[in-house]
C-alpha cells in the first residue's frame, strides 16, 4: 500500500531551518551593528581627545608666540640700552680724553720750547711753537713720540726768526691724537 505523507514535516524542518537562517542572520547583523557603533564611539572618543589636545597646543601656541614677542621687545630695549650705555662710555672718554692729551702734552714741553698754537681737526693735532734752538725742537718731537696719545709725529716746517733781539726757530709740528689711549 501507497501511503502519503500529509503532514508538512519537511517543510516544517525546512522552516524552522529558514527561522534558524534568519535568526542567525540577525544576530551576526545585530552583532555586526553593535560593533560598528562600539567603533564608531570609540574613535569619536579617540578623536575628540585629539581635538582637545589640539586646542590645548594651540593655545600653548599662543601663548609662547607671545612670550616670545615679549622677549623680542626686550632683546630691542636691551640694545638700545645697550648703545646708549656705548654713547654715554664713548662720552665720558671724549670729555676726559682732551684734559688728558693735554696733561700729557704739558708735562713733554721741554724749557726753552713755548707752543703758540695747538690745532685739532679729524684727529690730526697741529702745534706751532718757538724753539730757542734745533735741539730742543727735536728733544720736544721725541718727547710726543712716547707719548701714548700721539703718534705719527712729523716735522712740518721750521723758520728761523728774531724775536726782541734774540734769535729763535718757529716750528710747526703735525702728529695723530688719539685720545682713548
Amino acid at each position: 500500500m501507497i501511503r502519503i505523507n500529509l503532514l508538512p514535516i519537511k517543510e516544517k524542518k525546512k522552516r524552522k531551518k529558514m527561522v534558524m537562517q534568519v535568526i542567525a542572520i540577525s544576530a551576526v547583523l545585530l552583532i555586526a551593528i553593535i560593533s560598528t557603533l562600539g567603533a564608531s564611539q570609540y574613535y569619536s572618543d579617540r578623536l575628540d581627545a585629539r581635538v582637545e589636545a589640539l586646542q590645548v597646543l594651540e593655545n600653548d601656541i599662543k601663548e609662547l608666540r607671545k612670550i616670545i614677542g615679549e622677549v623680542n621687545e626686550l632683546k630691542e630695549q636691551r640694545k638700545r640700552l645697550d648703545s646708549q650705555l656705548n654713547a654715554i662710555k664713548s662720552l665720558e672718554k671724549a670729555k676726559s680724553g682732551p684734559v688728558r692729551v693735554l696733561d700729557a702734552l704739558s708735562n713733554n714741553i721741554p724749557k726753552r720750547v713755548w707752543l703758540t698754537e695747538i690745532k685739532e681737526k679729524d684727529g690730526a693735532m697741529t702745534f706751532k711753537g718757538v724753539g730757542l734752538n734745533n735741539n730742543v725742537i727735536s728733544e720736544f718731537m721725541r718727547a710726543i713720540e712716547k707719548n701714548k696719545y700721539f703718534s705719527a709725529v712729523r716735522l712740518d716746517k721750521v723758520e728761523r726768526k728774531k724775536i726782541g733781539g734774540q734769535e729763535v726757530y718757529q716750528f710747526t709740528v703735525i702728529c695723530n691724537v688719539n685720545y682713548s689711549a
